[in-house]
């Protein structure tokens, strides 16, 4: 679209140079050009031909090549993953084991204390640890149809979730399972689980039912590094890569890297019932193209990668293709030295009208920066363009009155000469973020100038150059600090009102006071070690100081009980949660507040009220809070109880991890391990 006005500068900004029509060449010319373009065109054609023979016949000798490596290393690793845990079948096959464990099942899990069976508990605890100890085995356990670990070698560490849930399926499968490895302390890890047949099956290698299922942990690492070294056979520019499909998420699977499991980079993983075919195509970690096939390993979510850089594979080609273009090269010089004379002449006259139209252009590239410098120096938001160094080469007069320095004095200045040190590591994360993933990134930071301390709100643009690269960062800051200090004042006076209420509440009964705070404290503890976001930390915070409000709605002679609550007076009591939420349900917090107050009673188990939820349907606020409740409510006095210490608190959330959620509760113990920890108990407790 073209703009017009009666300032010439106007014009020339918004309209567009129009090509100059190039000089007639003459008929002679046109007939002599057309003719080269012909023998052009046909010593291209021949060319085409003899380099798409040649790269044919070399792409088809690397298909082969690199289909025979894929497969052979995928049987090499299949034959491996057959032979873990071999030893385990010794074990899981032993009479002694099958009916240990057949005895285990009868009776319903791990035994009571003073049954016959308890009393096997030692020797088959120390039979099992001497196993884990001559595998080298990280641990090795007896697990039941519950997925417990009814028996485990010594310092086996405890089972995760997915370990017990692929136990239980082996009760379905009756079958030997290798699990995908995985990263751990040591290095990397796989589990091996075998199934128990009992004493009466006559064939334990294939059982009709399953007794027990015997997981043996083993570390890896050392042995699939050893597997896929690189084979003699394999030339320069060849390797082997190793994909670990996770959850539907391709892993780049390498026992000599760090990480040893790493995203994969440009991984397009095949159904498990085909091959990835071979293709030119960005390698599994990213670095440049090579051709590659893969072959699945039998009984492994892995795909073995064969890879042949492109550049190494294709260099005899290169070699020949250049000879090729240069054959080409010097027939075309010589059909067009053939018509330069005729050029020559008609190149003065084109000439002079380029010369018109560059002066027409360089007079729109004026106005278009007197714009574009009108723009800059009327803005109020502080602008300004990074170098590739971090190096400042343009600041608007916006950005240099706010630090107090002349635009010349800024130009080759980093953030650190700027801002200091702290601020411009600050500001870095942002400039990385914009440059890694080539987008706007908005953040809000709080800077110190020379006027005093302010918010900015400021924009990370990447700059490209003309090839598309990032060659710089543009940054644009507005000063926020008037909307910040106004939200500030927000948030005091709603913890002032929150603050009231809960001293209304507490009023009611004197051995509440103060368990709103602590529950507080505690919550935002746990939020924080399990690296919660802002908004979630924001719910729990509000939902905490916001717990015991529907206990204004409970006659007093309830709540300030002297002792125990009969059934009918216990059913008013867990009438608070339902007051909590009409009371609140009116008012907009912009976070999940009152659902995650209406859940806080509620248990995993279904045993909470006030609906009896249960499982994934309890959100993780309510979690938190459920836990730092019983928690704080355990170690403070009550009118009917003295308090317990914190260990026999942790005891009892620890007891039902079917009720609390153990990965909080495992947060909360780890909390009381540090300073804080014993500090927010002595709060508590008074000693």
């Amino acid at each position: 679209m073209t703009f017009r006005n009666d300032n010439t500068d106007f014009d020339l900004i918004f309209s567009e140079i129009e090509e100059a029509e190039a000089a007639d060449t003459g008929s002679l010319v046109t007939r002599v050009v057309l003719l080269v373009l012909v023998l052009v065109i046909i010593a291209g054609a021949l060319a085409y031909w003899a380099l798409g023979n040649r790269e044919r016949q070399i792409t088809g000798d690397l298909q082969q090549r690199s289909a025979i490596l894929a497969a052979t290393r995928a049987e090499v690793l299949k034959a491996w993953v057959g032979s873990l845990g071999h030893a385990g079948l010794r074990l899981s096959q032993s009479d002694l084991f099958r009916l240990f464990a057949a005895e285990v099942k009868l009776g319903g899990g791990v035994p009571a204390q003073g049954t016959p069976l308890a009393a096997q508990m030692p020797y088959m605890a120390r039979a099992i640890t001497e196993f884990a100890r001559q595998e080298g085995a990280i641990g090795a356990y007896l697990v039941d149809r519950q997925g417990r670990a009814v028996l485990a070698s010594g310092a086996a560490p405890a089972l995760s979730r997915a370990q017990r849930d692929a136990a239980v399926a082996v009760y379905a499968t009756k079958k030997r399972t290798v699990r995908a490895v995985r990263a751990g302390p040591s290095g990397l890890i796989t589990d091996v689980l075998l199934p128990i047949a009992p004493p009466q099956d006559s064939s334990p290698a294939a059982p009709g039912t399953v007794a027990g299922v015997l997981l043996v942990s083993l570390p890896v690492q050392a042995a699939l590094a050893d597997l896929l070294k690189p084979s003699p056979l394999m030339k320069a520019g060849e390797s082997t890569r190793v994909i670990q499909v996770q959850e539907g998420a391709p892993v780049l699977l390498d026992p000599r890297g760090q990480p040893a499991l790493a995203p994969g980079q440009a991984v397009t993983v095949p159904p498990r019932d085909k091959a990835l075919a071979f293709a030119l195509r960005s390698s599994v970690t990213g670095a440049g193209k090579v051709f590659s096939s893969g072959a699945w390993v039998s009984g492994l979510p892995w795909l073995v990668v064969h890879e042949i850089e492109a550049g190494a594979a294709l260099a005899a080609f290169e070699e020949y293709r250049w000879g090729v273009i240069g054959l080409a090269l010097a027939v075309t010089l010589l059909l067009v030295a053939a018509v330069t004379a005729f050029w020559w002449r008609q190149a003065n006259e084109h000439s002079q009208v380029l010369a018109d139209q560059y002066r027409a252009l360089a007079a729109r590239i004026n106005a278009q920066r007197r714009f574009l410098e009108s723009v800059m120096n009327n803005l109020t938001e502080m602008v300004g363009l990074k170098g590739p160094s971090g190096a400042y080469a343009y600041v608007n007069p916006s950005f240099a009155e706010a630090v107090s320095r002349t635009q010349e004095e800024l130009s080759g200045l980093d953030d650190a000469e700027i801002f200091g040190r702290g601020t411009a590591e600050s500001l870095e994360s942002t400039d990385r973020q914009a440059r890694e993933e080539g987008r706007p990134v908005m953040a809000e930071r709080a800077i110190h100038l020379p006027g005093g301390a302010r918010f900015l709100q400021i924009t990370k643009v990447p700059y490209r150059g003309e090839g598309g690269a990032v060659r710089g960062i543009l940054s644009v800051a507005r000063d926020v600090t008037d909307l910040r200090e106004a939200e500030a004042k927000r948030q005091a006076a709603f913890q002032q009102m929150t603050g009231a209420l809960v001293r209304t509440i507490e009023a009611v009964d004197p051995f509440l006071a103060g368990h709103t705070h602590n529950v507080r404290e505690t919550c935002l503890a746990l939020a924080h070690g399990l690296g919660l976001g802002g908004d979630e930390v924001a719910t729990i915070d509000i939902a905490a100081m916001l717990c015991q409000i529907g206990k204004v709605s409970i006659p007093k002679e309830i709540v300030a009980k002297p002792g125990r609550l009969t059934e009918e007076e216990f059913a008013i009591m867990q009438t608070h949660v339902e007051n909590a939420v009409s009371i609140l349900k009116g008012v907009d917090f912009g976070l999940p507040v009152v659902e995650s107050l209406a859940q806080m009673y509620e248990r995993l188990d279904g045993s909470g009220y006030p609906e009896g939820i249960a499982g994934d349907q309890i959100g993780l606020p309510a979690r938190i809070l459920a836990v730092a409740d019983v928690f704080c409510a355990r170690i403070e006095r009550r009118s009917y109880r003295d308090p317990v210490t914190a260990e026999e608190a942790m005891g009892v959330l620890a007891q039902h991890p079917r009720r609390y959620d153990p990965r909080v509760v495992d947060i909360l113990k780890r909390f009381l391990g540090t300073v804080a920890g014993e500090k927010l108990v002595i709060q508590i407790t008074g000693h």
